[in-house]
């Protein structure tokens, strides 16, 4: 493979750092420990046992995946296994096409996950605390059906709702 491997077991078109490996396409790079680009297509991965796995994924960070294809992940312990999903945190899965993750889940068996096409999930703990789509916006849900939906109550003040002011 043309390229440069630099590192104990290195291999592929750039790969640095012990074990890292870009083995199928000289557009891809593997930068770290254990970190792995293997897409036909380009890819990146930096950082520790982070993985590029599709053509066109950027991983960066600890154990972190980009499995779909122009997918992103940065953080720690995450996975954009989506086509275009993103990835931002920790503990964090973004499953499907366009989906996005932001925040911190739990812990690995407690993940804040967004598995809804061309959504956004905000949380902190493995449940979101805000849910965005193309038509509405959920706060302590992810199934709004409003534009904007509130659960377990709320408190307004200087709220304008068409002809009705809550204060």
């Amino acid at each position: 493979v043309l390229g440069i491997a630099i590192g104990r077991g290195a291999k592929g078109a750039l790969a640095i750092g012990p074990n890292s490996s870009a083995p199928n396409n000289i557009e891809s790079m593997a930068i770290g420990r254990v970190a792995s680009a293997t897409a036909l297509g380009p890819s990146i991965a930096i950082g520790i046992r982070s993985q590029a796995q599709s053509d066109n994924d950027v991983s960066l960070g600890i154990d972190s995946i980009s499995s779909g294809s122009k997918s992103l992940s940065l953080g720690y312990n995450v996975t954009s296994s989506g086509v275009s999903a993103i990835t931002l945190g920790s503990y964090l899965t973004a499953s499907s096409t366009n989906s996005i993750a932001i925040g911190i889940g739990t812990s690995e068996a407690s993940r804040l996950i967004n598995s809804i096409a061309s959504s956004l999930v905000v949380g902190f703990s493995s449940t979101p605390t805000l849910f965005v789509n193309g038509s509405s916006v959920g706060i302590g849900t992810t199934t709004p059906g409003y534009q904007l939906q509130l659960t377990n109550g709320g408190s307004w003040s200087g709220i304008n709702a068409g002809s009705s002011t809550f204060s």
